[in-house]
């Protein structure tokens, strides 16, 4: 990782839009799921002491270049969806594919 790098994390609650199945029962397995069917990373929410049975997993959002997004801020009195797309589109093509895979299973 370079050092203009920047990273962030959200932790997120999929228990109310996620069912529980056979192959989804806690957070690890739902984490396993994800990674296994469209290739993103989350770790579950057990591993940072909250309870395993709830869906809960943490998102880490390390794909930015941190100092060119600073550089435009600075510069720039409107920002609009080029922004995203211009520092962080990895992280937006993955929230989009995690998007997809919940209405799919919904």
């Amino acid at each position: 990782m370079s050092k203009n790098t920047r990273e962030f994390y959200m932790i997120c609650d999929f228990t109310n839009i996620i069912k529980k199945t056979n192959e989804i029962t806690d957070s690890k397995t739902l984490c396993n799921k994800i990674i296994k069917d469209i290739g993103f990373a989350m770790l579950p929410g057990s591993d940072f002491g909250i309870n395993k049975e709830l869906l809960i997993s943490r998102i880490s959002f390390v794909d930015f270049d941190g100092a060119n997004a600073l550089k435009i801020v600075e510069n720039s009195k409107l920002l609009n969806d080029n922004f995203l797309k211009l520092i962080c589109p990895n992280i937006l093509e993955g929230i989009k594919k995690l998007k997809e895979w919940i209405i799919k299973r919904n």
